[in-house]
């Protein structure tokens, strides 16, 4: 069974027009709220983002803001499902279980900004998302043509960055888990890591595939490093921190940053100095994955992957 939730006014925002949809059928209309305020999602952000860092600090406070993606999960998921369309999904989900269910959102960036992911039945022990595939689909797609390669493996690039060195997230944290799974779900697949974390390294990686196999022969690359939502001002801040010279700011690479308004996003590669972090822009990164035919990106990087508001501030 497809559940589609679709924003139907793009003009509207907390609270949000939408409908529910059961397998191409008629639309229930919804109304839906973010269930947290700013300051709860403050305590996501530090139990996502910062907490991990150190582990054995604020593991009440940890606790508090792991057990508050059910509650916001459940809170989502009985603004969606109550009356005909909680009937409906009860129905679907005799007839196939969790299985054979697949939800698709839809709407204008402020809308994906929910957290969809924590979506949870409160009659099921785990939220939809750990056996329900999402989908985020994008109602105004970039005209972009990327033609992948065929192949009988799934080829991956895994870029990892961690500037802080050893005081930053370990290097196997995210990388080891993807890896084996892939094991063991028996799927063809090749990885490549690129060694070191810099981007001048991508770069570097991705010319010597297009040389080797010409463009299109990565299917995913995945983004295993911090990101930032940052100002204008912050950006210039934390490039003259990392800059080895105070007349050069700009890494490998990369044209000047013009001045902007309000927030872009950045991903964190590690600096050609240790300790130092190199700032990449979002639309660096577009331009050169589009260049190499690459067209899927995953990123786990903390906040270039942030929906803001309705900016459209994901590097996603």
């Amino acid at each position: 069974m497809k559940i589609t939730i679709t924003q139907t006014d793009p003009n509207s925002s907390d609270p949000f027009a939408a409908a529910v949809q059961f397998d191409g059928g008629p639309r229930h209309p919804v109304t839906i709220s973010d269930p947290f305020d700013a300051q709860a999602e403050n305590e996501l952000r530090w139990y996502f983002e910062e907490w991990l860092i150190f582990p054995f600090t604020g593991q009440v406070r940890a606790l508090d803001a792991a057990a508050s993606t059910r509650t916001y999960g459940e809170t989502l998921f009985r603004q969606l499902f109550h009356g005909d369309t909680l009937l409906e999904y009860k129905m679907g989900l005799r007839d196939g279980g969790l299985a054979q269910m697949q939800l698709e959102i839809r709407g204008t960036p402020a809308f994906h900004a929910l957290h969809w992911e924590t979506m949870w039945d409160p009659q099921q022990g785990q939220p939809l998302a750990v056996t329900v595939p999402f989908v985020r689909a994008n109602d105004n797609p970039p005209p972009l043509h990327l033609r992948p390669k065929p192949s009988p493996t799934l080829n991956i690039l895994l870029m990892v960055a961690r500037p802080r060195g050893r005081g930053d997230v370990g290097y196997r944290t995210i990388s080891r888990p993807l890896v084996e799974s892939l094991r063991d779900g028996k799927l063809r697949a090749n990885v490549a890591i690129v060694r070191p974390g810099t981007y001048r390294a991508l770069v570097d990686h991705l010319e010597a595939s297009r040389r080797q196999h010409g463009d299109g022969y990565y299917h995913i690359i995945h983004f295993d490093l911090h990101g930032s939502l940052l100002t204008y001002e912050q950006y210039q801040q934390v490039e003259q921190v990392n800059a080895a010279s105070q007349l050069v700011y700009k890494g490998y690479g990369q044209p000047e940053v013009a001045a902007y308004d309000g927030f872009k996003a950045f991903l964190a590669f590690n600096g050609e100095q240790e300790g130092k972090s190199d700032l990449v822009l979002d639309s660096v990164i577009a331009d050169l994955l589009q260049s190499h035919q690459i067209p899927i990106a995953i990123l786990n990087a903390c906040q270039s992957g942030m929906q803001l508001g309705a900016q459209e501030t994901s590097l996603g």
